[in-house]
């Protein structure tokens, strides 16, 4: 089934609806996959490989194939780009195949395919993944509107959007001298490592939560100049702490 699938697929410019696959990022990246292939061609059975159309010839396009590999331990690395890799297992080794996923050390992004509840709940409950999608394809997150982010060797929390969002760099610290508990207050707050107060925090992310509407209504260059004008501003204040910080303009 994999295979006739795969046959259907269509490979080209992805300005065009009819187009199912594009290329990947860059140069880099079609080399290290091409590596990778030319590896997988070697240790593991090919299942398919699509040929890349007509109009595939400028840019890195990667023709997308299908493997099968005997252990996980032939996946070195997180490959990102159309390579398809199936391994089969006993439904009495599933704690097996959990325990070879955690061990890889990578953790973005899992998917569960399944019509029993406790199986589901099962592998929720000890596979570590920075998001986990059941019966549905694995790319649904929204930036800024869901959450989304990895774990381990795939990253260190959520990825960027939202006003949320900078709470998760913060750590809290005794601001009143040596010895003195977590959480401690000094001017009516904790101090937070960037040198701000928490009323201010908390201030400034509820002001940034009520112009997330705002936000979403303005065009991409709108929000690029924006962002443009607050890491310039940055700059400025880097020596003076995010308390001086004031936003200009929109």
């Amino acid at each position: 089934m994999i295979h006739g699938a795969m046959e259907e697929l269509c490979i080209g410019d992805p300005a065009y609806l009819s187009t199912d696959i594009g290329p990947v990022i860059d140069g880099e990246a079609q080399s290290m996959l091409e590596g990778h292939i030319r590896r997988m061609r070697g240790e593991a059975r090919l299942i398919e490989q699509v040929k890349l159309g007509p109009y595939t010839g400028n840019g890195s396009f990667v023709s997308p194939v299908a493997f099968e590999i005997d252990r996980l331990s032939r996946l070195q690395r997180e490959v990102f780009g159309p390579v398809l890799h199936v391994l089969r297992y006993s439904g009495n080794r599933l704690d097996a195949v959990i325990e070879a996923i955690n061990a890889t050390g990578y953790g973005l992004t899992h998917g569960i395919h399944t019509r029993v509840d406790e199986t589901r709940d099962y592998i929720l409950a000890r596979v570590r993944a920075g998001n986990a999608y059941v019966n549905r394809n694995q790319i649904g997150a929204v930036v800024g509107v869901q959450p989304f982010g990895g774990e381990g060797l795939s990253g260190t929390g959520p990825k960027a959007g939202g006003p949320h969002y900078v709470p998760r760099f913060l750590s809290e610290r005794a601001s009143n001298g040596a010895g003195a508990p977590a959480g401690s207050k000094r001017d009516g707050g904790e101090l937070f490592q960037f040198g701000i107060s928490r009323q201010k925090f908390d201030a400034a992310v509820e002001k940034a939560a009520t112009g997330v509407e705002g936000w979403s209504q303005n065009s991409v260059l709108e929000r690029a100049a924006v962002l443009e004008r607050a890491a310039a501003r940055l700059e400025e204040v880097a020596d003076e702490g995010l308390a001086e910080l004031e936003p200009r303009g929109r």
